[in-house]
């Protein structure tokens, strides 16, 4: 690309940045250094496809979420029936990007218990994109705090940098 193509991205970028900006109150500064225009076009296009999106999307439970899963009453569950639940629940959540994180260690009646009858009815944002991760944190005694969402931005071609923090403690 031609230094004059260049500059036309760099003026591109900050017509995004502007647009970023004025619709969802971001603050967004120049380039890091040595990233290439296009490489920040692409996540500044990135950030514009999520923000719409979570701008029109709204809230649903994570058991809608997750597609109405069907979970058996713990009392009708043995030991190894329970592991098995929570074993296939957690799966669940990972395909669908939903990350469980227990403040302190349970056992798996009590873990089931929570992610069954407390984790599911819990809101979440009806937003799908690979890179999106939206994280709970269950606190005994306080029940759940809805600890943001996680992305996976994507830097210069090829490279990944996780756990980038939106929103930490919005709800």
């Amino acid at each position: 690309m031609g230094h004059a193509d260049n500059d036309n991205l760099r003026s591109l970028n900050e017509s995004k940045k502007e647009f970023l900006t004025k619709r969802f109150g971001m603050k967004l500064s120049g380039a890091a250094p040595g990233v290439s225009p296009e490489a920040e076009a692409r996540h500044l296009d990135q950030v514009t496809e999520i923000e719409l999106a979570c701008a029109t999307a709204g809230e649903v439970t994570v058991r809608e979420y997750l597609g109405n899963p069907q979970f058996k009453q713990l009392a009708a569950l043995t030991p190894a029936e329970i592991a098995s639940e929570i074993e296939r629940m957690e799966n669940l959540l990972q395909k669908n990007n939903v990350v469980f994180i227990v403040a302190v260690e349970l056992t798996a009646s009590e873990r089931y218990r929570v992610l069954v009858n407390e984790l599911l009815d819990q809101k979440i944002e009806n937003v799908r994109f690979p890179i999106w991760h939206t994280i709970f944190m269950y606190f005994p005694f306080l029940g759940f705090k809805r600890m943001g969402v996680s992305m996976d931005v994507v830097g210069p071609p090829g490279i990944k940098v996780p756990g980038f923090l939106r929103n930490l403690f919005r709800h």
